[in-house]
């Protein structure tokens, strides 16, 4: 029997992609869904992960440097991240969100993020979890972020609001002054 021929880093890439669309399909996302609400499956689970033990045992590793870096290793991968580039961007950004400048020793493990770029899959920096939702929900905006920060300042300093209200005050107080004149 011949043996098979490992994968070229194309090969792996097109196989990641048709399974990336594939699992993004409506359909596929409610098989999985309705799959996971089973009873059975979700009783499977908690007796897999559901013990205090076993939680614990989970909460220690992640605390080791091994789980850490395994941890961090997972997903970053698919983010075109390496565990070399994390530790090297930490140093660089001074162990801080590239954005906020607030130290990642504050945040907890959960709130940093790998920001990359979605169409080209090239790492751009460590975020906190602020940030990177922020930089994404002015992304889908469609508005450059100089004039997201322009029309956002504007309206902070003049919410409309306080014009309603002024309006609102103006009118209440003019009905209350009619009825003491009847």
């Amino acid at each position: 029997m011949a043996k098979k021929q490992p994968l070229t880093d194309e090969q792996r890439a097109k196989a990641r992609e048709r399974a990336r669309r594939y699992n993004a399909k409506p359909d596929v996302i409610e098989a999985r869904k309705a799959y996971y609400r089973r009873p059975e499956v979700q009783a499977r689970y908690e007796e897999r992960n559901g013990s205090e033990d076993w939680k614990a045992y989970c909460k220690q590793y992640r605390q080791t440097e091994r789980g850490r870096d395994i941890l961090k290793d997972s997903g970053l991968r698919q983010r075109g991240f390496t565990l070399e580039l994390w530790n090297t961007l930490t140093k660089l950004q001074g162990n801080a969100c590239a954005i906020c400048r607030r130290p990642f020793d504050s945040l907890g493990y959960r709130n940093l993020h790998a920001d990359h770029c979605h169409e080209e899959m090239r790492p751009r920096g460590l975020l906190c979890r602020n940030c990177n939702h922020a930089e994404g929900q002015i992304k889908k905006t469609g508005l450059a972020p100089e004039e997201y920060a322009r029309r956002l300042a504007l309206y902070l300093l003049d919410p409309p609001a306080s014009a309603a209200v002024v309006h609102v005050s103006h009118e209440s107080v003019g009905a209350a002054d009619s009825k003491e004149l009847l």
